[in-house]
């Protein structure tokens, strides 16, 4: 990473550059999480809102996106929000299995010792049933 820099640039500097634009991207990608998590926060409270009223599913709603307003029917918005909560949450897992990456390299490029724990996942069916087993417990505990 320290090569992209001129050579007449010395070294602590090259490497001090690139912890700057680490822990940038880190700020960065931690905001994105954040603003995603009020956004699919928001289309709960309405697809909550929505499921709530007291119309049929052919009830029109009006939907408001940008600045265009339309009016569909209640399980036409109902899906549109349910795809838009998948790909929220497709889009905040991506962000954050970049953001452990780019930890990592910060905690490198800080000379620390990577974090522990940080890199864990869950244990699939399988594994908790295998677990179970040692433990003596039924697979259906």
């Amino acid at each position: 990473m320290e090569s992209q820099w001129p050579s007449e640039f010395p070294v602590e500097l090259r490497h001090l550059i690139a912890t700057n634009r680490a822990a940038e991207e880190v700020l960065a990608d931690r905001h994105a999480l954040i603003e995603a998590d009020k956004s699919r926060q928001n289309m709960r409270v309405a697809a909550r809102s929505i499921e709530q009223s007291a119309g049929g599913p052919d009830e029109r709603i009006t939907l408001l996106t940008g600045a265009v307003m339309f009016k569909l029917p209640k399980k036409d918005v109902q899906s549109i929000l349910k795809r838009d909560l998948l790909e929220l949450d497709i889009e905040s897992n991506r962000i954050r299995s970049e953001l452990k990456e780019k930890v990592n390299l910060l905690q490198e490029l800080e000379l620390k010792d990577p974090l522990k724990g940080f890199d864990l996942k869950p244990l699939s069916k399988v594994e908790m049933a295998a677990v179970g087993q040692v433990l003596g417990r039924s697979s259906r505990d």
